[in-house]
Parts: C-alpha cells; structure tokens; sequence
C-alpha cells in the first residue's frame, strides 16, 4: 500500500531558464556599454574638431574661440547624459536579472519532499536508506564517512536488494 502527497503547487521556472536571463541582461549591457563607447568615439571627434576650431579662432577671433567652446561643452554634456543613462539602465537589468535569480533559486529550494518506499511490511525513508548506505560505506568497505559526498540509490524491492554509487564512482549493495 502506498500513500502520496500531491501538491498543488506553481510550477517554479528552472534555475536554467533564470540563469539564461541573466545571461540575456549580461548581454544587454556588453550591448549598451558598446553603445556608450561608440558615442563617447563620436563625442571626441566632435571635441576634436571644436579644438580644431577653437585654435583657428585663437589665430582669429574670440567669437569663434568662444563658439568653438560652446560646442565643447555643450558635446561633453550630452555625451556625458547619454553615459549615465546608458549605466543606469544597465545597472537596472543587472539587478532584475539577480533578484529574479534568487526569487527562482528561494522558491527551489523551498520545495520540501518525502519518499517512502513501503515494502513487506516494513517502512524505508529516503533518509533510513541513505543512512544504510553511509554504514555500508564506512563500516562494511571501511572508508572515511567525511569522503562520502553524493549517493544514488536504486531499490529492488523484489530482490530485496538496494544498489547505490557513491561520489559518482564507488559501488555499493546492501540488502533491506
């Protein structure tokens, strides 16, 4: 006889799809930051043909001297805003990215979960296995507990027997 919990629970986008957003939003703002560049490249040109300008008036006149500084200005200024809300939107998507990894990861890690096999007569837990297989492990192979790092199980109940794979590699069976 065998009892389930159902839950009715949202699903949780995978942590997979969360990290490609993230990804998605690092991109955007390799984007933007290039962007940024591009203008800042179009912006020197632009001081450097008002330096140009700004020398022939100094052989000139101080109308042109102060035209040509105007224009300075007036480019490092827009530039400059373009800048800054360039790094505030990519600063924004940076953080949207994160938090809705996090929100993901938290919700992940919230799910909570019961296995019991139940079998002639007796109760097996995920964790009353798992404890077998770190005795089996440390007592029968005679290895240290602490190098016991991840096990897969697999239950036969129709052998009686519980075959494991412990650290990816080592092989382990014990009888329940």
């Amino acid at each position: 006889m065998s009892t389930e919990k159902k839950t009715t629970k949202k699903p949780v986008a995978s942590v997979k799809d969360t990290f490609k957003t993230q990804a998605a939003a690092e991109v955007k703002v390799e984007e933007v930051k290039a962007e940024v560049k591009a203008e800042e490249k179009k912006a020197e040109k632009k001081v450097a043909a008002a330096k140009t300008t700004a020398k022939k008036a100094a052989a000139g006149t101080k109308a042109a001297a102060k035209k040509a500084a105007a224009e300075t200005k007036e480019v490092a200024a827009k530039t400059a805003e373009k800048v800054e809300t360039a790094a505030k939107k990519a600063t924004t998507e940076a953080k949207k990215a994160v938090k809705e990894v996090k929100t993901t990861a938290k919700k992940v890690a919230d799910i909570k979960s019961e296995v019991v096999l139940q079998w002639n007569g007796n109760d097996y837990s995920t964790e009353r296995l798992i404890q077998s297989a770190k005795d089996v492990w440390q007592y029968d192979l005679g290895k240290n507990l602490k190098d016991f790092k991840s096990v897969q199980l697999y239950v036969k109940p129709d052998e009686g027997t519980v075959y494991g794979v412990v650290n990816g590699s080592e092989e382990l069976k014990f009888s329940i």
